[in-house]
């Protein structure tokens, strides 16, 4: 199960986050124990804020302190769901970037003149790596953009091209690593997020602006085995202008009129 909530902001955030976390995953008949429940935090000061905050809390309940609530990044989380993957580290993913230019040659869409030079080879290989880290956060690969743009009533034929050539060169860099016992920790975080199943009874998320896509597939995922609630701090007139991972919509904060009373107004 999957619910949203939206919280009024009081004192701040983390206070706001805090109190609706000590009133809904702490377990009755013991304020200080959380029953293993999981609040996902957007950085490593905002858990660190979160957690003073609720023991703040209960200090103020006469609860000396609290016990099963873990309180994570969800770069960690994730981090924690594929501990067991043995994922290629930068320079070996470089690596097998660049062999994979030298074991295909025939790429007329990106290369007119064939594959770039050995000298040339590392600076192509650090922008195919970016490129790919970028489309992990949907997440998508080098062949799901190629099947995507093919399956169009029209694809334009040169943008088609790119990505064949952009899917034929990722596959020769994928049996590279394979060959080494590694795998890319792109796949890892696509496969992860897609089959993730919570450790955790109940989870928070304390959505913020910058929660990258892969979000949404992860918490309909771990929605499957647990209770996952996507918290978003915003007065009622805003509840409408957030996605389901708490994300502001583009569209109402760029029509949303400004106050530019002489009251409001600096130099």
């Amino acid at each position: 199960m999957q619910k949203r909530v939206i919280l009024t902001p009081k004192k701040s955030i983390p206070y706001t986050i805090a109190e609706w976390v000590c009133a809904n995953l702490s377990v009755p008949e013991s304020p200080s124990y959380f029953g293993g429940a999981l609040v996902i935090v957007p950085t490593k000061s905002a858990g660190r804020n979160l957690r003073a905050e609720i023991l703040g809390m209960l200090a103020n309940r006469g609860v000396p302190g609290m016990a099963g609530l873990n309180i994570l990044t969800l770069e960690a989380f994730v981090a924690r769901l594929a501990a067991d993957e043995k994922t290629a580290s930068l320079p070996r993913r470089l690596a097998a970037w660049i062999s994979a230019l030298g074991q295909t040659p025939r790429l007329p869409a990106l290369f007119r003149n064939g594959a770039p030079e050995r000298a040339n080879a590392f600076e192509t290989a650090k922008e195919l790596e970016r490129l790919r880290g970028a489309l992990s956060e949907k997440p998508m690969s080098f062949a799901d953009v190629e099947a995507f743009v093919s399956s169009q009533p029209d694809p334009n034929p040169y943008e088609a091209g790119i990505w064949k050539d952009l899917s034929a060169l990722e596959a020769s860099y994928l049996k590279n690593l394979e060959t080494t016992g590694y795998k890319c920790r792109y796949d890892v975080l696509r496969q992860t997020v897609q089959t993730a199943k919570s450790p955790c009874p109940k989870i928070a998320i304390a959505a913020h602006p910058d929660a990258p896509a892969f979000l949404k597939t992860l918490s309909g995922s771990l929605a499957k085995t647990a209770e996952v609630f996507v918290l978003t701090a915003a007065c009622k007139e805003a509840k409408d202008a957030f996605d389901e991972i708490g994300r502001p919509l583009p569209d109402f904060f760029e029509n949303l009129p400004a106050d530019v009373s002489p009251l409001n107004a600096s130099v």
